[in-house]
């Protein structure tokens, strides 16, 4: 009986291992509603509305900056010969922001982000931001809120063109791919401690500085694991 048992446990792990290899291929977009093209709900998994988070957790922020922040946001129909594209209005001095929904992730892959962008005045910040589940509270399916969860990493960001460093990205008047891959094959101590903690990660998005007017544009976010 208790060889029978050892072996049943061993043919269990090896059917988890091999689930856990199987559980991703390359080239599949990991992000819910990257195109915003969800037909009830073109925002559907994007966090956009932060006035809730200034009633519960009001001592996280340093200003009221974003409680109406949801006024600066939608998505539109057609932009620059695109669909489904999510605007960002511009709100100097502390920008209007957008967080993606929390996509699980596996701390031993590396993953790519991508997307388009377009600004007809703010440039933009956009990092990956992980997290794992707060103390207390208890893992569950599907998309978690980011109440639930704590963060532990950032990447750096994502630039357009030939940009190479800075806090903020630079894009244009017209359409360019951004690309962002993490986390860095080299890194310190403490931001692989951070990343091993991973379990979700989320796109932050925030339309910041360059012209005071005007608005960003964002479309066709990918998300998907290379390693």
């Amino acid at each position: 009986m208790k060889i029978l048992a050892v072996s049943m446990s061993f043919m269990i792990l090896l059917l988890t291992a091999n689930a856990t290899a199987q559980s991703w291929r390359r080239g599949q977009n990991l992000m819910h509603n990257g195109s915003f093209d969800d037909e009830d709900d073109p925002l559907s998994g994007w966090t956009y509305n932060y006035s809730f988070l200034y009633q519960r957790e009001a001592t996280q922020f340093d200003s009221r900056h974003y409680e109406e922040n949801h006024e600066r946001v939608q998505v539109v129909e057609h932009e620059s010969g695109r669909r489904n594209v999510l605007r960002l209005d511009a709100n100097p001095p502390a920008g209007t922001k957008v967080d993606g929904p929390p996509i699980p992730i596996d701390p031993n892959g590396r993953y790519r982000l991508s997307m388009h962008a377009k600004t007809t005045g703010p440039d933009v910040r956009l990092i990956i931001e992980t997290y794992y589940w707060r103390p207390g509270i208890r893992p569950h399916d599907g998309i978690p809120k980011l109440t639930e969860l704590r963060r532990t990493f950032r990447s750096k960001p994502v630039y357009f063109g030939s940009q190479r460093d800075g806090k903020f990205s630079r894009v244009t008047s017209r359409w360019a791919e951004g690309v962002r891959e993490f986390p860095d094959k080299e890194m310190s101590r403490q931001a692989r401690r951070a990343w091993e903690r991973s379990e979700f990660a989320v796109l932050h998005v925030v339309a910041i500085q360059g012209e005071p007017t005007g608005s960003l544009f964002i479309d066709d976010v990918v998300l998907e694991r290379i390693e």
